[in-house]
This record gives C-alpha cells, structure tokens and sequence, in this order.
C-alpha cells in the first residue's frame, strides 16, 4: 500500500508512459533509463511499492524536464464548495421545522416533524448497521443507500467532468484516477450527510431555544386519532419524554387527569397552562441524544477513515504494466557499480556518450571511470571488487 499522493503520482507516471500521447514525448529506452535508476538508487531490499513510487517521481521529473507538464489538480472543487451550503441548508431546515411544527403560543409534544426526524434518524442507524453486518448493500459498496448513491454519483460526475482534457495522457490519467478515488468519495460523502444531519438538529435545537425566550409557550398535544385517547398519548409520552429522567429542576411526568387537560383545545381554559420549558429541555435532550451524538460519532469515523485510506491505498500489481516494470526493477537492482574503463587517446565523441551512458545508468555515484593506455602492456588495469552484494558491471 501507498499513500494517496504516492499513488497520484505513480498513475500519472503510468498514463503518460502507456497513453501513446505524442506529447509526452517519452520513449522505450526512457522507461528502461528510468527503471534502472530507480533499481540502483533503491537496491535489491526495496519493496514493490517503494520501487513503483520512486520510478514514478524519476519518470515525473525527467518529463518536465522536456516541458511536458506534470501538474494536474485532483480535488473536486466544486463539490467542496457545496458541502458548506449543503449543510447550512440543513441548519436552516431545522429551524423552519421547529416553527412549522408547532402552532403559535403551543409546543406540540406529538409534532409530527419532530418525531419524524426522531425515527428517521434510528431507522438510518438501524439500516447502517445492517448494511456493516453485510445484509443490506452490495459487495462493492457495503453502504451504498439511496441518497448515499445519488450524491456520490453526482460528486464523481461533477468532479471529474469539469475537467477539460478530451485525450491525452491526462485524460487517461482521470479515467484511472476516478476508479482509485471513488470509496474516498462515498466517505466525503457519508461525512457530510451525517454534518448535514447534525446541523439540522442543531437549527431545531436553536429554534427551541429562541422560542422560549421572549415569548410565553404551553406545552400541550393535538391529534385528530388521539384525541379521545389520552390514556395511549401519556404511554407515548412516558415511552418517549419520560426516558428524561426528572433531575437537575425536570419534573415529573403528569399523570393521566394532567394529560387529558393539556389537550390543546383544554388549554385555554385552565387557570395555569402547564409551562413548555421542561418539555422543550426534553425535545433539546432527545435530539441530542438520538441524532447529535449518534452523528458525531459517524463523523469521527468517517474522519478516520478517510485519512487511513489516504495512507494506505492499495494498488493491484497484477497487470502487466507493473510487472513488467518490477521484473526489471529486480534485475537492474543486481547489477551495481558501472566501471567505464575508456583509452587514454582522446575521441571527439566519446565524453558525450560516456555522459549519456552515466545518465542512463543512474545517478553520478552509480559509476565511474578509469582512463588508461591501451598501448601500454605495463599499465594497470582497474581493480574489482567481489565482495560487494551486487555485481560491478565493466564496460570498456
């Protein structure tokens, strides 16, 4: 595995060798050069990713040498810059829910809305948790839920479609990229969806909060089934707001004659309307409880998530494009130090083509050269070493 900058780069380095783009300007002998290099610079001991990583830094860097350009943008700017605005509209949903939830001067304790966001949110845990144990969503996505899949879907197609390159090797590197990319997007996406869903319960929270101060609320309930009921709507309440325990100032939940006056049509006709703001510190409390904390969790996980699989991206080495390159990797990592060995009679030629071929073997301390007269039965020749690991190759 390598980091997601690391696989970036040995892509880009992969479309532009085997894209055919004339652009590119890159040739056979380029990719053995850059092959060797990497094989001498790293040595036997190094691994497969490590080989593929600094081959690909070595392929990068002699490209832009030539003018060919080698930066190339991999963020989706446009979905980053809608993540904000997805989930202040869900703040500001939230708090349009609140006021729409309940009537003027009355705190509605079976507000549809309100429990609706209640139910929604466990039905979604439950449905996670079935998708984690491998009941509900596919093999290539475990978690791939309906709205889960609309917007990651649009968050590809917005992201990698802006892009301008029709052909080249940055084409075929975004065709690769997006395949490599696409669980780290379905996370993005799941962290905000679950952002968006805490932003949402805290707009209802501060719409709650704003209603108890500067106006006097009751806390009642109105229901058009329930209405002759109240034994059924206090079992709600005890199931639901009675999970509150009465501590810190809560009192305690009103029987079964004080339930039947907070009918909402009863209420003006009591001397004292029972008080909403106990009521609202429960409504605060279960949404805290139930989305808040649950949601934040996920985002934490997600956040982790997303920065393990930016450490650790796997790439499959059985194509044939790496194993060709790592089979040469691992005889070119065998052979160690270049000794030139070249006449002490000046050619015109000869500096140019032993600089090339120093080039191609590696870097400067990957070779040397020893001048001497071939004309001259007495003098030296170069002394080998054979006690090295890796064998001294001599050219004359």
């Amino acid at each position: 595995s390598v980091t997601l900058e690391q696989a970036k780069l040995v892509l880009l380095a992969r479309a532009l060798e085997t894209s055919g783009d004339k652009s590119a300007k890159w040739t056979r002998a380029d990719a053995e050069s850059a092959s060797l290099r990497a094989a001498h610079a790293l040595g036997e001991n190094a691994g497969a990713a490590r080989m593929l990583v600094e081959r690909a830094r070595l392929v990068l860097s002699e490209a832009a040498k030539r003018g060919v350009s080698t930066t190339i943008g991999t963020k989706a700017r446009f979905p980053l810059l809608l993540a904000p605005v997805f989930i202040l509209a869900a703040f500001v949903l939230g708090a349009l829910t609140d006021r729409i939830a309940s009537p003027e001067h009355l705190v509605n304790l079976l507000s549809p809305p309100f429990w609706t966001v209640i139910v929604w949110n466990l039905a979604v845990y439950i449905v996670l948790f079935l998708c984690a144990l491998g009941i509900l969503g596919s093999s290539k996505d475990r978690f791939g839920l309906p709205l889960r899949s609309f917007l990651t879907s649009f968050v590809e197609k917005s992201a990698f479609s802006t892009f301008s390159f029709k052909k080249g090797y940055k084409s075929f590197f975004y065709s690769q990229w997006s395949s490599l990319a696409a669980p780290l997007v379905r996370m993005h996406v799941a962290r905000v969806l679950h952002l968006a869903a805490i932003a949402f319960a805290l707009g209802l929270i501060v719409s709650l909060l704003v209603r108890g101060f500067g106006t006097s609320y009751w806390a009642g309930w109105e229901s058009t089934w329930l209405a002759e009921n109240p034994s059924a709507v206090k079992k709600f309440l005890d199931c639901t707001y009675g999970l509150i325990p009465s501590m810190a100032g809560l009192p305690a939940m009103p029987d079964l004659a004080q339930v039947a006056q907070m009918r909402a049509d009863n209420l003006p006709y009591l001397q004292s309307a029972p008080s909403a703001a106990p009521w609202l510190i429960r409504m605060m409390l279960l949404m805290t409880l139930v989305v808040i904390v649950p949601r934040l969790a996920f985002v934490l996980f997600d956040t982790w998530r997303i920065k393990r699989f930016r450490n650790h991206v796997c790439i499959t080495l059985d194509d044939p494009y790496f194993e060709k390159i790592l089979a040469q990797c691992a005889e070119d990592a065998a052979l160690g130090q270049l000794l030139i060995v070249t006449s002490s009679v000046e050619r015109p030629q000869r500096p140019q083509a032993i600089a090339d071929i120093r080039k191609y073997w590696g870097l400067e301390a990957d070779s040397s050269i020893f001048v001497m007269d071939f004309d001259d039965m007495q003098a030296p020749a170069p002394e080998i070493s054979t006690d090295t690991p890796r064998k001294t190759v001599v050219l004359l």
